[in-house]
């Protein structure tokens, strides 16, 4: 593979190098190896609710629903205008999934096919011995000599060297960590079936392992701005878990859609409120316009400037027409020093 591929999801974003699939969760990553994946699938989305991407891993449980996938840390959500880049990634990936499942296949079929030419060639063996005996008695008569000869020839006869056991170490567990890898949409619920969660026992040898059957003490939900504790416990070790929700759905559909207005329209800060909660627009609340506000990117006076050669060229206004209309509480409703920047910067 030249190059990895990659693909933006609503809730991760996910690469694949050829060898492993990375899925980021803002700072937390998974990595799953390509050996251990049985296929790339999706759940596909529609206009009013999110589809997901679900990366199914050998041993694991595979979510059906939306639901299911918003825990899952292999799975990728994603919007309904995201899903062509969600599909042109699967059809890239795809190439390199087959040959690694034919691969685990064949190694599979050596392994059962080992299991039964080991005990047949131990049979044919014991055969071989069982038969030697018989012969020998048989030809031997009352020789004792030679039958005592033949017993010390014979393969059922040898001596089997004594083994020592050497003796080990019982390794301590030292204490626990836990990191979280799934998804924090506001009001996903933490507790002990959630598979985002990794808990690994550290050791007094220095070693760690990643460990099940850990339980969450205190159960709950993560909040969007407002950090939650958990509380992991392993077999009387314990350690906390403090998460912060990300933003709700509303919240990020009313964040596209201001970056829609400004990347596309060249609307002003209050003109992209004003459009995301109106009646007759985006019908948000005002907390989600808000948020949508104070996230979006956008260069405010290059707006009025785009806005303002629109009037210039297609409506041939005068600059100090431009300038009301700009700042018009009717109109495009830009600040007066944004006004001022685009009639100074307009073509003469």
């Amino acid at each position: 593979m030249s190059r990895p591929i990659a693909a933006q999801g609503n809730n991760a974003s996910i690469i694949f190098d050829g060898r492993e699939f990375t899925i980021l969760r803002g700072s937390a990553v998974s990595k799953v190896s390509i050996g251990t994946v049985q296929n790339a699938e999706i759940i596909p989305s529609r206009p009013d609710h999110d589809g997901a991407l679900i990366i199914k891993v050998a041993g694991q449980k595979i979510p059906t629903n939306i639901e299911e996938a918003v825990s899952d840390p292999h799975c990728i959500l994603f919007r309904h205008e995201q899903s062509g880049d969600i599909q042109r990634f699967v059809n890239e990936v795809e190439p390199s999934i087959i040959p690694a499942k034919q691969t685990s296949n064949a190694n599979a079929s050596l392994s059962n096919a080992k299991k039964y030419i080991v005990p047949i060639v131990i049979i044919t063996v014991m055969v071989f011995g069982i038969l030697s005996i018989v012969y020998g008695a048989v030809s031997g008569g009352d020789d004792t000599e030679s039958a005592s000869s033949s017993q010390e020839s014979s393969p059922l006869y040898s001596e089997t060297p004594t083994v020592t056991d050497t003796p080990t170490h019982e390794r301590t567990a030292t204490g626990i960590t836990a990191t979280y890898l799934g998804p924090l949409i506001n009001g996903t619920e933490i507790n002990s079936q959630n598979t985002g969660i990794e808990v690994k026992v550290q050791y007094d040898d220095g070693t760690d392992e990643t460990v099940s059957g850990w339980t969450v003490v205190n159960p709950g939900k993560v909040t969007y701005q407002k950090e939650t504790t958990f509380t992991i416990d392993y077999q009387g070790q314990r350690t906390q878990l403090k998460l912060t929700g990300e933003p709700p759905y509303e919240y990020q559909n009313a964040l596209t859609q201001a970056q829609q207005y400004s990347d596309n329209m060249y609307m002003s800060k209050a003109g992209i409120y004003q459009q995301l909660t109106s009646e007759y627009g985006g019908k948000f609340d005002n907390d989600a316009a808000q948020y949508a506000i104070d996230h979006v990117k956008a260069d405010w006076n290059k707006n009025a400037l785009k806005t303002a050669e629109n009037y210039q060229k297609q409506m041939s206004l005068s600059r100090e027409e431009i300038r009301s209309q700009l700042t018009s509480p009717y109109g495009e409703q830009f600040t007066q020093s944004e006004a001022d920047y685009a009639v100074a910067h307009l073509p003469q």
